[in-house]
């Protein structure tokens, strides 16, 4: 190897000074910048040449064999641009296009460390390191992990992505193709997750159990033997594996885990809750529970009369007993009529409700809010599952006060 340290080498400087004369062309000023930049350019071209003894020698050696390089490149970027799988996503394609210009503007005399990184708008899901990549380097690495990405793409049917991209866009509220940073991230995540669940890839949605499932995997290191000899031939898919079990296990819950994965849409049935008492009956459970002389007869009494959850919730919101008989009384209400109280109260917030952990994590006060997130954190993780399924599939109409 020819080794010199460029910056003190007499050698250098003098074709270092004779590049910048030549790129003076009639002037006589030349901003610092811009002679750095080329100091920074022929030691580019210097540090990739493989032969040669002497600086003019090595720079014309380094010049070929980029400039070959640069052949090579612009080829791979032309098939890369045929078989390109963009779904419509803008920033692939103008960032695909700027590359052309890179191509036909691509300096090596004066510019060998421009990479056109300004024009690069559409994210990797593994960026190139533009410290460790400059020039040619750069936009050849760039183009390879594309196409890489490019490639998965191409091997998931186009109709799984289409649906994925749909859902993708009803959660951002406007199109896709303006906003995705990366799809193969997207797409990479969901069948990955449909791998871990074993469940097939007819979608690429999947369904709330799927994804606890895949968030009890992903914790416990449990992964399917198929999926781990398939990460361990590819090394980049290997990495955006890596990135994606982080970006889980950085998860505050469950509960978030559909910030990172997509499901799919749950069909939401409208329910009708027990009818409400009249004026007059409720008026009467209320004289009547006041006489009663202690908290275990009022309890009592309560559970035998409040049949609906539009009941439950108006006694709760009177002041006639104690905070501790209420949340007494909801410890012992039938499971069905808890968890029609839930609903009644989902409805109220709106449906901002989607899981037992939404339910716990609730700011709002209340001895209704108070008792029902100790209802649900008292129960099995089975029964947790069903008020999870039923804040999802269940929606109610508007009380009928007739």
């Amino acid at each position: 190897m020819f080794e010199i340290s460029y910056f003190n080498n007499a050698e250098f400087q003098q074709f270092l000074i004779q590049k910048v004369q030549q790129r003076l062309s009639g002037t006589s000023v030349m901003p610092i910048d811009e002679i750095e930049g080329i100091r920074l350019s022929v030691q580019f071209v210097l540090d990739h040449a493989i032969e040669g003894h002497s600086v003019e020698a090595r720079f014309k050696n380094g010049k070929e064999i980029l400039t070959k390089k640069l052949q090579e490149t612009a080829n791979f970027y032309q098939q890369l641009k045929e078989n390109l799988h963009s779904y419509g996503i803008e920033s692939m394609e103008d960032t695909l296009a700027e590359f052309g210009t890179f191509f036909c503007t691509y300096d090596l005399d004066y510019g060998a460390t421009v990479s056109g990184g300004a024009f690069i708008d559409y994210q990797l899901a593994n960026p190139v390191d533009d410290q460790q990549y400059q020039g040619i380097d750069f936009v050849q690495q760039y183009l390879q992990r594309l196409s890489e990405e490019n490639n998965f793409i191409a091997r998931i049917s186009s109709d799984q992505i289409q649906e994925l991209l749909q859902v993708y866009q009803q959660r951002l509220g406007f199109s896709y193709r303006q906003d995705i940073n990366n799809l193969y991230q997207v797409i990479f995540n969901q069948w990955v997750a449909k791998q871990i669940t074993g469940s097939g890839v007819s979608s690429l949605l999947l369904t709330l159990p799927e994804t606890e499932f895949v968030y009890s995997s992903i914790l416990q290191r449990d992964f399917p033997a198929e999926l781990v000899q398939f990460l361990n031939t590819q090394p980049y898919h290997q990495q955006t594996f890596h990135r994606f079990v982080q970006q889980v296990l950085s998860l505050d819950g469950m509960a978030s885990i559909k910030n990172v994965l997509l499901l799919k849409e749950v069909q939401q049935h409208l329910l009708t809750l027990t009818p409400a008492m009249s004026e007059v009956d409720f008026a009467r459970i209320l004289e009547t529970v006041e006489t009663l002389k202690n908290q275990q007869a009022q309890v009592k009494y309560l559970m035998k009369k409040i049949n609906s959850p539009y009941d439950l919730l108006d006694f709760l919101e009177q002041d006639v007993v104690s905070r501790e008989c209420c949340l007494q009384l909801l410890e012992n209400v039938s499971f069905e009529l808890a968890l029609g109280l839930l609903l009644l109260i989902n409805h109220y917030q709106e449906g901002k409700l989607t899981s037992w952990e939404d339910v716990l994590q609730m700011e709002e006060e209340g001895i209704a809010i108070e008792g029902i997130k100790s209802f649900v954190q008292r129960l099995e993780p089975q029964q947790k599952a069903i008020v999870t399924t039923t804040l999802q599939q269940i929606t109610i109409g508007e009380r009928d006060f007739s």
